[in-house]
């Protein structure tokens, strides 16, 4: 809830309009798949069925059934000029949404932060008829039918909070922000700028791949690529060519990172940690996160052996069978891990993120399970790109990275990449590094010799960048999985 998004019902009446108004050949199948953008699977929120279309007052009718709130007389409006573009609409509501104080986790703040999106949808007048489209013509029913489970969500938000679930309440308002940031990402499809969803950083991209249910993180492995969808407790396969989704795993709880290792692509949960075969698809090796330890959190990495951190304890398993192996004693706490065959290295931050603050790492002779040596690091630290001869760590919400000199594991500098970066997993082709920048909007591509920014990319926006042979992948909150050939 910290980037508002955009009205459902209202942005459906703007693309429902817009594209009454523009031709249907204008789509684009080497921009969008249409197997992704033309398919709806499962929802956590299931959409309600649409009524019997009905022209809301004032639109140009449309063949395809519409949501309730289409159908209900708008409130009047002042100044017609003002709501002329679907832009226009979009940043009313998302300044409407800036205003409204964020609940606080109890059930009363919750019923009265949904009351108040519903009064702002209320008094939000519909567009009239724009021009035609610039670019691309995705299907009206999808986003119609977001708008759908969108207005469903909302309602079912209302009702838990009134009857005091605040958990059941939250996902639902999850779940109804997350459709409103996919509406918005389709309305940036066709050539709309909506909010912050920039039309530019769609056609920039090779390849645009509508995802469902909040995409997180994304892994390039055995000739796919595979995304983790929060809010749909799975994992998604998808074809790198033509963006056709080619399976959907259940996970059984929220997938928070993946990665591939060892021959199987493993993910953690918020409450385990699984193996998918690749050629099944099927999950081949379970571990509960509790079974590990009190404090086994999201601090884990797996490449050889399964390392998970608990607090001052780093534990090995064998990632073939899930058994323990052994547990090292650290002398920092171990936020984050990150392993090699050879060689694992454990980390946390102290004070601030940023370059305010300062990170201890700990390396470990992975062959030898042996704790080699403590650094100190000058900056608040994210994952780190090993080389051979250096360890490379991305700043933590600062501007500056790390560059460890992996022969005497000491500091070898501290280059300042001219804007703070995110700490999240980067990427390296082989040739540059990809570091995403803690606004979640850029890429900064970044020479591996010189430590120096040489470019940036721009997609949607940006969770979780990968790299396979050819292609630099990102994906966002914005629910779009992008390919950029390198």
């Amino acid at each position: 809830m910290n980037d508002p998004p955009s009205r459902p019902t209202s942005l459906i009446v703007a693309f429902w309009l817009v594209a009454a108004a523009s031709l249907s050949g204008c789509h684009n199948a080497d921009q969008v798949s249409p197997s992704a953008a033309g398919t709806e699977r499962t929802r956590t929120a299931t959409a309600e069925p649409p009524p019997t279309s009905t022209s809301a007052p004032g639109t140009v009718a449309s063949s395809t059934s519409t949501p309730d709130h289409l159908q209900r007389d708008p409130p009047p409006v002042t100044s017609a000029a003002s709501w002329a573009t679907p832009a226009a609409m979009c940043n009313h509501f998302a300044s409407g949404i800036a205003a409204i104080s964020e609940p606080d986790g109890t059930a009363t703040s919750l019923a009265a932060y949904v009351e108040a999106l519903q009064a702002l949808g209320d008094a939000t007048p519909p567009l009239g008829p724009t021009g035609p489209l610039v670019g691309r013509f995705p299907r009206r029913d999808r986003l119609i039918a977001l708008g759908t489970a969108a207005n469903t969500s909302l309602r079912t938000a209302a009702a838990e909070a009134t009857a005091g679930d605040e958990a059941a309440a939250m996902v639902a308002v999850r779940t109804y922000l997350d459709d409103l940031i996919r509406i918005r990402t389709g309305f940036a499809s066709v050539g709309i700028r909506c909010g912050d969803a920039d039309p530019s950083r769609v056609d920039s991209a090779q390849l645009n791949v509508p995802l469902e249910l909040e995409a997180d993180h994304v892994a390039a492995g055995f000739g796919s690529i595979w995304v983790s969808e929060a809010l749909g407790h799975r994992i998604v396969r998808v074809d790198p060519d033509s963006g056709a989704v080619t399976a959907t795993i259940g996970v059984q709880a929220e997938p928070v990172d993946l990665q591939p290792a060892d021959g199987r692509m493993w993910v953690r949960t918020a409450d385990h940690y699984v193996a998918i075969d690749p050629d099944s698809n099927t999950i081949t090796a379970t571990l509960i996160a509790a079974d590990v330890g009190p404090t086994a959190g999201r601090g884990w990495a797996v490449d050889g052996a399964l390392w998970i951190c608990d607090g001052r304890r780093l534990h090995r398993y064998d990632p073939t069978t899930a058994q323990p192996v052994t547990a090292l004693e650290l002398d920092i706490d171990c936020g984050q891990v990150y392993a090699t065959p050879t060689i694992a290295i454990a980390w946390s931050d102290h004070q601030d993120d940023g370059d305010a603050g300062t990170s201890s790492a700990e390396v470990i002779d992975a062959v030898n399970n042996q704790v080699v040596t403590t650094i100190r690091l000058p900056v608040a630290v994210g994952v780190p790109v090993v080389f051979d001869h250096a360890v490379v760590f991305p700043g933590h919400g600062g501007r500056r990275a790390v560059v460890v000199d992996r022969d005497t594991w000491t500091v070898a500098s501290a280059p300042d990449l001219g804007r703070a970066t995110s700490g999240t997993r980067p990427a390296f082709d082989g040739h540059r590094i990809y570091i995403a920048t803690a606004d979640h909007h850029d890429l900064l591509v970044v020479d591996p010799s010189s430590y120096t920014v040489t470019a940036t990319v721009e997609p949607l926006d940006n969770n979780s960048v990968t790299t396979d042979a050819r292609h630099l992948w990102t994906v966002g909150r914005h629910d779009l999985l992008q390919r950029r050939d390198t």
